[in-house]
């Protein structure tokens, strides 16, 4: 939460999350007929959740047309949700990869990262037969029978 909010705080920021008027951008300043709740998570944890920092959300909300202590207020209610970061927002999201399926489900939205992205379809074969994720034979020989876990499969962006 950023430093210096209050209860109080964090409720201004629900409401101004909920109803605040938005405006389109700085150059176009019509009104949007939409709120932060329309387009994010009822509750902003989306923000939380792919790692938005404070100094980004109070930005964003300004370029909407709020004040910084409003985006401030938005920030603080973000934080006030117990979410754990999976994510950071430079990172592919939903990007498949190895191991992705060994992790707790809540994490998978947030990408196996930058790494997992593959830019010649040949990387993606040579892994369907030398990744043990991927693999699931006794012998650890790619087995076309064998189950074959698509969101460990890295693909090309």
């Amino acid at each position: 939460m950023p430093v210096g909010m209050t209860a109080a705080d964090i409720e201004a920021g629900r409401q101004f999350w909920q109803l605040a008027t938005l405006q389109d951008s700085p150059r176009n300043t019509k009104t949007l007929r939409a709120h932060c709740i329309d387009c994010h998570a009822i509750d902003g944890r989306d923000l939380q959740y792919f790692g938005f920092s404070n100094h980004s959300i109070i930005v964003r909300s300004q370029f909407h047309g709020l004040t910084e202590k409003q985006g401030t207020q938005i920030a603080a209610y973000v934080r006030s949700h117990p979410i754990q970061p999976h994510a950071l927002p430079c990172a592919p999201v939903y990007q498949p990869g190895s191991g992705t399926s060994d992790k707790p489900i809540e994490a998978w939205a947030a990408g196996a990262g930058l790494e997992s992205v593959v830019d010649d379809p040949k990387a993606v074969l040579s892994l369907l037969v030398s990744d043990p994720h991927l693999v699931k034979s006794p012998s650890g020989i790619f087995d076309s029978s064998a189950m074959l876990r698509v969101i460990d499969v890295p693909m090309m962006q």
